[in-house]
């Protein structure tokens, strides 16, 4: 793997960060599932749609979904314990 390659890695995985980020503490409703899908689509075209990059977003995609899952549970068992 040369510079260039690596590189490319590091902006892969950079920019996947910073959707993560941008998302991770956010309400999740439709028009913003909306934007993470619209982002994620700009992400991996960026990248030539590889399988590493698609991977990624698919992870981050997943881990958005799993606190949010997560901060619902929560909100329910304050309002119900």
């Amino acid at each position: 793997m040369n510079d260039g390659q690596k590189e490319e890695y590091y902006r892969m995985v950079t920019d996947c960060w910073r959707l993560f980020l941008k998302y991770r503490k956010s309400v999740i409703s439709n028009g913003v599932w909306e934007s993470i899908i619209r982002e994620t689509d700009m992400i991996a075209e960026k990248y030539g749609n590889t399988k590493f990059v698609q991977g990624l977003l698919l992870l981050v995609m997943d881990e958005i979904e799993r606190l949010q899952d997560e901060k619902g549970e929560q909100n329910n068992g304050q309002k119900h314990g």
